[in-house]
C-alpha cells in the first residue's frame, strides 16, 4: 500500500468533495495498486497554487482494460476516508483551542490502532496531522 499525493483541479476536486465523483482517471506512471492511498490536493490551475483542501481516499478497484481505458491510463474507484479543509480547521482552532483538536486527533489515532491495526497508512496520516498541530501549538 503506497501513498500518492496528487494535484486535482478544482472542478474535479469539488465533485469528489461533494460525493458526486467516486472515481479518478490517471496516467499510470505510479503503478497504482488496490488499497493505495490517494491524497488529492485541490489545485487552482489558473493561478498555479494549491488551495487549502485535501481529500484522503483509498483505491478500492482499478480498471485498466484496454477496451475502456486509453493506453497507459487507469480508472480507480475511490473510498473517501477524510476531507480536510485547513481554513476551516484554523477557524475551529481559534474557536475551540488547539488542545481540544489535539485530543480529538489522539482519540482518532487510538481507535484506529485498536480497531484497524492493519491500516498503517491511515495511522500515519493521523499522526502527521497530530504532529503538525502540536508543532503549531508550540509556536
Amino acid at each position: 500500500m503506497a501513498l500518492h499525493k496528487l494535484k486535482t483541479l478544482i472542478p474535479y476536486f469539488n465533485e469528489i468533495w461533494n460525493g458526486n465523483k467516486l472515481f479518478e482517471v490517471r496516467f499510470d506512471d505510479r503503478n497504482y495498486q488496490l488499497w493505495d492511498v490517494l491524497q488529492l490536493q485541490e489545485f487552482d490551475g489558473d493561478n498555479e497554487i494549491y488551495t487549502e483542501r485535501e481529500i484522503i481516499s483509498q483505491v478500492m478497484y482499478i480498471l485498466n482494460d484496454k477496451r475502456y481505458c486509453k493506453p497507459g491510463y487507469v480508472i480507480m474507484s475511490l473510498r473517501i476516508v477524510d476531507k480536510i479543509d485547513f481554513k476551516q480547521k484554523e477557524r475551529e482552532i481559534k474557536c475551540f483551542g488547539k488542545g481540544l483538536m489535539i485530543r480529538e486527533l489522539e482519540l482518532q489515532h487510538e481507535a484506529l490502532c485498536r480497531d484497524h491495526p492493519e491500516e498503517k497508512a491511515w495511522q500515519a496520516h493521523i499522526l502527521r496531522k497530530l504532529t503538525k498541530l502540536k508543532e503549531s501549538e508550540q509556536e
